[in-house]
């Protein structure tokens, strides 16, 4: 584990590996329509009005974790990428 990732064993609608984010069921499966629905409520609460998403919220987390010199590999398997060069084209 490394970064704030924490852990899921491998068992019932869960796959072994570390994780950034999880359900309120601690697994790491997430529906986009709660994550959708959380930041619409956090924006909300904070006053932000641009037009901000949470896939561009994927894209600066990336951005920022490879630009302070956390491994493509890490990043790779963070957001979900079967190859770390997809994770450097986007």
């Amino acid at each position: 584990m490394g970064h704030g990732t924490f852990r899921v064993e491998d068992g019932l609608n869960r796959i072994a590996g570390d994780y950034l984010f999880s359900n309120v069921g601690r697994t790491n499966i997430l529906m986009y329509s709660l994550v959708d629905r959380l930041w619409r409520n956090a924006k909300k609460a904070a006053g932000i009005t641009r037009k901000i998403t949470p896939h561009w919220l994927r894209h600066f987390f990336a951005f920022a974790g490879l630009s302070n010199g956390v491994p493509v590999t890490d990043m790779a398997e963070w957001l979900g990428h079967r190859d770390p060069k997809i994770t450097h084209q986007n």
